[in-house]
């Protein structure tokens, strides 16, 4: 992604941002939201941009499952 794309996605989220009343993001580790990182690097080989699911995908329903029933995954750090 190029210096513009990027500012424009930036651009884009604000403008979503604003539009929705969210005022704040915070970060998550993927060890925090596994469904999401296992969605963000899933293979769409699609065309789109852009996909909304009217089913979770099968490769996050046991993600989903344990989300619910808030298992908790620890963050592994390792010494440099």
């Amino acid at each position: 992604m190029d210096a513009l794309a990027a500012i424009q996605l930036i651009m884009d989220c604000r403008y979503l941002m604003r539009q929705l009343g969210v005022e704040k993001i915070d970060h998550v580790y993927r060890e925090g939201n596994k469904c999401a990182d296992l969605l963000a690097n899933m293979d769409f080989n699609d065309g789109l941009d852009f996909h909304i699911f009217d089913v979770a995908p099968d490769c996050i329903i046991s993600d989903l499952c344990d989300d619910r029933n808030g298992v908790e995954y620890p963050r592994l750090l390792y010494d440099s």
